[in-house]
């Protein structure tokens, strides 16, 4: 009897036994499934944020920043307030907020495939150091990069009222505004879109509104040619500004990408030129214009077949040839400029000069631009013949003709003669060899080398001269800050008389 109850009772628990089983299971499901749908939202929580920037954070070089993260399975994911810091403390990347249309679940599922990401008003600043690199960019690099392929992402990305800010290492800084852009990723080697800008400012310049359409496919990067409208950032005034026209191809399958602009191209069309624009532009080809007190004049200037390394070795490669025309320029200088008009006899005016360029017709080869009798007329009486090479590298190997004893020289000979004018200056000794000044007559013209640097250009005078200085005196070189001395107070002698006691 009591076996047949205690078999009962093990029948019925058993059931029972099932029934909690299945609803033990069937909670933990729920619980799990509620824990799995409010993921995203958890991770949208202060506590999640603060666990996910650190993590990115210590793999990359700067700081990432997050106001807050939205997250869902199947709506529209955002991120506000998305800020980057790089290793110098500056905020280099402000974006107002990212939004992904789709959901985490998708994002799971099928992660290749991102549909469309919207960049809304993103701000970056562009820190360019003399290496030419960019802090953003060294900001968000990895500091152990994985060496694994990319991924082969599909999608779009659009940004919507972006700006750029960039600050060169010279002090020149530039403003883009305005900035849409739309690009369509096949994969990430397999690129094409379009941007546009409403106005970019640089260089004491504005350029007008353009768009761009692109390409980036088989490791090449291509840029078909825009016409850009160029105005007046300083004067603010209705002139005509003339065109800039841009247009390349960049191979990035070298270890240097090479920059290409296959056949003719007019890259400058009447521009106006100011003070940035001819040191830190024209002057890398004609350095005189480096760091003039004050320029104004145009600038036209087409390039053929041009091929320019984007790295270290465009110091040594480089191809190509152009055209350079400078009109209506004026100028207040003193550096090099000014050692020139002093040595040529020339006193340097205080006011805007006058120049008259003739066209400058240059090779690009070995890493260097090379010219020849480039003519230059300083206030319609000096004139100077320029020819030579200026490195990518900024280095000088130039010649200068042009007349080293003062043009009013030739009026003093009319009444003066020769061994008065030496006898007077304290050179009676060397009346012989000076003999009819034939630096004035038949010797006109002497080649003066210049060396040195862009920055710091070093006048090497030639032997020539060698009579007029004392012995001992002679200088080697000489830097534009530290004028050719015993030259200067020989022409100072010549042309200034004693003061009458």
């Amino acid at each position: 009897m009591s076996s047949d109850k205690n078999n009962a009772d093990q029948n019925s628990t058993a059931p029972r036994r099932r029934r909690r089983f299945r609803r033990t299971v069937i909670i933990l499901l729920l619980v799990l499934a509620g824990i799995v749908w409010s993921g995203p939202y958890l991770a949208s929580t202060d506590m999640a944020r603060d666990m996910i920037v650190p993590a990115i954070n210590s793999r990359i070089h700067g700081t990432v920043g997050i106001d807050d993260i939205s997250l869902s399975w199947m709506g529209p994911c955002r991120i506000t307030g998305l800020r980057v810091v790089d290793t110098s403390d500056r905020e280099v990347l402000n974006v107002k907020q990212i939004i992904w249309d789709h959901g985490a679940w998708r994002g799971i599922t099928d992660a290749k495939y991102f549909e469309n990401i919207e960049v809304i008003e993103p701000e970056a600043k562009l820190f360019i150091g003399p290496d030419g690199r960019i802090s953003l960019a060294h900001a968000v690099s990895m500091k152990k990069p994985s060496g694994k392929p990319l991924p082969e992402l599909k999608g779009r990305i659009t940004v919507k009222d972006g700006s750029v800010h960039a600050f060169l290492e010279d002090g020149q800084t530039g403003e883009l505004s305005g900035l849409e852009a739309r690009f369509d990723l096949n994969t990430l080697k397999d690129v094409a879109g379009e941007f546009s800008w409403d106005s970019v400012e640089t260089y004491g310049l504005v350029l007008g509104e353009a768009t761009f359409k692109t390409t980036f496919r088989n490791e090449r990067f291509d840029l078909p040619v825009v016409t850009i409208p160029v105005s007046s950032a300083i004067s603010r005034q209705d002139q005509p500004g003339g065109v800039l026209r841009v247009g390349c191809e960049i191979d990035f399958s070298a270890p240097d990408p090479v920059l290409k602009v296959p056949g003719v191209l007019d890259v400058a069309e009447n521009i106006l030129i100011y003070h940035e624009l001819g040191s830190d532009l024209l002057s890398r080809i004609f350095p005189i214009f480096y760091e003039p007190q004050k320029l104004t004049g145009r600038v036209s200037m087409s390039v053929e077949d041009l091929l320019l390394p984007m790295g270290e070795s465009i110091n040594r490669t480089g191809s190509g040839r152009g055209k350079l025309v400078l009109k209506d320029v004026k100028i207040i200088s003193d550096g090099l400029m000014t050692n020139l008009a002093n040595l040529g006899g020339l006193v340097p005016p205080t006011d805007l000069t006058s120049m008259k360029i003739s066209d400058l017709l240059f090779e690009i080869k070995q890493g260097r631009c090379y010219y020849d009798d480039l003519t230059v007329t300083l206030a319609e009486t000096l004139d100077m013949k320029f020819s030579g090479s200026v490195g990518f590298d900024d280095t000088l190997d130039l010649i200068v003709s042009l007349p080293v004893l003062p043009r009013q020289l030739a009026k003093l000979t009319e009444v003066i003669s020769p061994d008065k004018i030496a006898t007077g200056i304290g050179l009676d000794k060397l009346s012989p060899l000076l003999g009819n000044i034939p630096i004035i007559g038949s010797r006109r013209h002497i080649d003066i080398r210049i060396t040195g640097t862009r920055t710091r250009p070093m006048l090497g005078l030639p032997p020539i001269l060698d009579p007029i200085l004392k012995p001992g005196a002679r200088p080697e070189t000489q830097t534009h800050t530290k004028p050719a001395d015993p030259l200067i107070d020989l022409f100072d002698k010549i042309l200034k008389p004693k003061s009458s006691k």
